[in-house]
């Protein structure tokens, strides 16, 4: 068997909640399409609600071998735990962060900077 990952979209209504303990309140949904007897395509749906509303979608398909049979259940529990740790991921990749960027070195940020950046 092999799952695959091809698509990922999370929409967020509010930031982060700041200094606070996050807590998931889930629903989640898995469809599955079948496109032949060994290809299945899968949208994994993610939502929590309360005070943090957030959605996760992960689309994908998953190839079974010949031997094997398609279980559901199964396959609706891995996936969800996968999408649950990409949830995850993605609020840490997406909270807020203050950068702050002083002018001492105004040459750092120069169009030759970057154009050397871009040489292969």
């Amino acid at each position: 068997m092999e799952i695959h990952i091809e698509k990922v979209g999370l929409i967020r209504l509010n930031p982060n909640p700041k200094n606070k303990q996050l807590t998931l309140n889930l629903d989640w949904s898995v469809d599955y399409e079948n496109t032949d007897q060994k290809v299945l395509n899968y949208d994994c749906i993610l939502k929590n609600y309360g005070s943090f509303d957030i959605k996760l979608k992960v689309e994908g398909r998953i190839i079974l071998e010949e031997y094997e049979k398609f279980q559901k259940e199964l396959f609706s529990q891995i996936l969800v735990k996968k999408s649950s740790d990409i949830l995850m991921e993605m609020i840490n990749l997406t909270r807020q962060h203050v950068y702050e960027i002083k002018n001492e070195n105004e040459t750092t940020f120069s169009k030759a900077f970057f154009e050397n950046q871009l040489i292969n």
